[in-house]
This record gives C-alpha cells, sequence and structure tokens, in this order.
C-alpha cells in the first residue's frame, strides 16, 4: 500500500514537473517567434513581457536597456505596477539591484528581501515587494539591459528555475535587440541614400531649396498638435520629406521656368506624384509613405491629381501634408513669382478651404502656433 501510495506521489510530481516544462516551452515558443518576426523593438520588448506575465504570473514587470553614451539603464518596457509612471526612467549603470546585475552579468534572485542582507533599503524596489528577480540581456559578452520581475501573484516567491527560465528568455531577447538595432541602422542608411536624391532634387533648384525640410517640419509640428500617434508621424516625416522626389527626373527648364507652364509642361510637372510612387515603393520600411506621396496633389473636391481622390477618401496624413506644402510653397520665392506674406498666405488656404483643402485641417494649422516657425526655418533651411 505504501508503495502504490509513493508511486502516486512520484506520478503527480512528475506531472506537475511535465506541466511547468510544457509552460516553459511555451513562452520559449512565442518569444523564439517574436525573434524572428519582430523588429520594432518597442513591439518586441512589450511581447517578451505580456509572455512573462502570464506564464509566470507577476505583479510587475519591466525591461531596462543599457545607454551606453550617457552610462545609465532606461526603462524601456514596463508591465504590471506603476508600469506608465515608471517608463522611461533612468538610473546609473552603477546602481540599484540591475547596476549590480549589470556589473557582474549575473542574475540576482530574492526569495525574500525581508530576510535578504545584501541589500540595504535603498537599492530595493520602491513598494512593499516580496521577492523578485533579475537578469541580464548578454550578447557575446557585451550587457545590453536587464530583465526584471516583481512579486508573484500567488504569493509564492521566484526560485531557481523561474530564474533559468528568464535567462532563457534573455538570451532570446538579447539576440532580437541586436537584430531590431541592426535592422534599425540599414533602414537609416536607406532613407539617408533616399533623403539625399531629395536634397539632389533641390540642388537643380535653387528656389526651392530647403522646401522638402519645412514641409516636413510643418507636417510634423501639426501632427503633433493634433495627437497624432508616434508610428504614423514617424510615416508623416518620411513621405514629407519625399514628397516631391518623382521631380527629379523633370527637366530643370520646366522646373526654372519663369513664364506660365503649357499644357505639355503641365501634364510632366504633374506627372511627379507617381514617379515618386515609382522611386520608393521597392523600399520596403518606406511603403507605409508611398500613397501619401502619390496622392499629396489630390483635393478635398475631388478635382486633384493623380487619383481624383476626395474628402474622407484621402487620408489624413495626406490632408497635413498637403496644407503644409501649399503654405511653404506660398510663402516661398518662386522663379515666377516672390514670396507671399504669411497672412496672405493664410488668407489663400481660407479661401480655398473646403475646395483644395479640408477645412478642419486649414483651421487647425492657421490657428496654431506652427506659422510662428516658418522665420526659423528660413534661417535653418
Amino acid at each position: 500500500m505504501e508503495k502504490v501510495q509513493k508511486t502516486g506521489e512520484d506520478l503527480t510530481t512528475a506531472n506537475k514537473a511535465l506541466v511547468q516544462r510544457v509552460s516553459e516551452l511555451s513562452i520559449i515558443n512565442e518569444i523564439s517567434k517574436a525573434v524572428t518576426s519582430v523588429l520594432d523593438m518597442d513591439v518586441l520588448l512589450n511581447l517578451c513581457l505580456k509572455e512573462i506575465n502570464e506564464k509566470l504570473k507577476v505583479k510587475h514587470s519591466s525591461i531596462m536597456l543599457v545607454d551606453e553614451e550617457r552610462d545609465e539603464l532606461i526603462v524601456k518596457a514596463s508591465q504590471g505596477y506603476r508600469s506608465r509612471q515608471i517608463l522611461g526612467e533612468t538610473q546609473r549603470t552603477n546602481e540599484g539591484v540591475a547596476g549590480r546585475v549589470i556589473e557582474g552579468k549575473k542574475p540576482i534572485l530574492v526569495k525574500d528581501i525581508r530576510y535578504d542582507n545584501r541589500f540595504n533599503k535603498s537599492e530595493r524596489p520602491d513598494y512593499k515587494t516580496k521577492s523578485f528577480a533579475s537578469v541580464p540581456l548578454i550578447l557575446e559578452e557585451r550587457v545590453l539591459g536587464v530583465i526584471n520581475v516583481i512579486d508573484k501573484a500567488s504569493g509564492e516567491s521566484f526560485c531557481e528555475a523561474d530564474v533559468n527560465l528568464l535567462c532563457t528568455i534573455a538570451g532570446q531577447v538579447s539576440i532580437a535587440l541586436e537584430n531590431a538595432r541592426l535592422y534599425k541602422a540599414l533602414e537609416e542608411n536607406c532613407f539617408n541614400m533616399v533623403k539625399s536624391l531629395a536634397v539632389t532634387l533641390e540642388a537643380k533648384d535653387y528656389y526651392t531649396s530647403g522646401h522638402s525640410q519645412r514641409v516636413t517640419e510643418y507636417s510634423s509640428a501639426m501632427a503633433n498638435m493634433i495627437g497624432v500617434p508616434d508610428r504614423q508621424k514617424e510615416i508623416l516625416r518620411h513621405a514629407a520629406l519625399l514628397h516631391d522626389i518623382g521631380k527629379i527626373g523633370i527637366s530643370e527648364l520646366i522646373l526654372n521656368k519663369t513664364d506660365k507652364l503649357d499644357d505639355s509642361e503641365f501634364e510632366t510637372i504633374k506627372s511627379h506624384p507617381a514617379t515618386g510612387e515609382r522611386i520608393i515603393k521597392p523600399i520596403g520600411f518606406l511603403k507605409e509613405a508611398v500613397h501619401h506621396i502619390r496622392n499629396h496633389h489630390e483635393s478635398f473636391n475631388g478635382r486633384g491629381y493623380p487619383d481624383r481622390l476626395g474628402g474622407e477618401d484621402i487620408p489624413l496624413l495626406t490632408k497635413i501634408m498637403t496644407v503644409a506644402d501649399a503654405f511653404d510653397a506660398m510663402t516661398s520665392d518662386r522663379t515666377y513669382r516672390p514670396a507671399r506674406e504669411t497672412n496672405e498666405a493664410i488668407l489663400e488656404l481660407n479661401r480655398v478651404s473646403g475646395k483644395q483643402f479640408d477645412p478642419e485641417i486649414v483651421d487647425a494649422f492657421a490657428s496654431s502656433e506652427i506659422i510662428k516657425m516658418k522665420s526659423n526655418l528660413e534661417t535653418c533651411y
């Protein structure tokens, strides 16, 4: 009878271990998929914390990354208690528990802070906590940051098995962070090459020098004012900076003509949005900017070009960019006319509001502080 009872206990123990192992493999699998498919660092870090929180049932978790230039640790992702408040907080790389992990390149496990004499009060988490663990993010001996977990919802302490799992996760996250960094660098290099094309374009026409940069700044300021999400603001900056890239294939004789364009020449000018689309479309990370570049000469009343879009069929970012583009064009010298005064340009925007431009965008632009940027931007560009 005792043997049967012991066998039953052994089976129960083995079953618990199996369930635990399956859970561990599940989280590792989910994070492995993220490593190979997610290149946005913020998305990646929050996805990892979500998996950790769900599987380990923790009250709070965070990921801190090293800023080597400032010698600081920055909270880049946080979930649970005070997650919003601590996001973006910094500390020196030699301070606190995370600092010890960075220095030693080894995890720290605290089963019960009340009975752990390794830390003084200043190093402890800033709320009543019992158990926590911190593991390093290491890639080829270089410490990238730390993963922190604080308190289980069950009240149980973290154990060595939890730390081992976190170390496995940390290894995968480190690889993913490096992949994201390399991809970001590749994006920036590619964007800078395309940006150089825009500079080359403006070199062909003295009168439009700095135009794309000013349109970008006006558009970005407008996006900030009306609460456009960060990712959309990034897309808008790319589109605004490159909106006239299609003009690179147009003769300088047409671009710099002082007289009125004839019908054939005007049709050539009208081709530049579609040409810009063809130039930018093969560049993968700019794909979300392509249709804004193509449609930056559409009109609210549907009489623009090339697709004759109108009203709500024109995306918000495109509407912002078209107003910024028109304002800068009117307030800059051109071969065929001198620059208008700012108040004249605003009057013209209001005159064609509801026809060429979305009235809401024009009203917001005209009533904002954005137009006060003009003199500063003219100095910079």
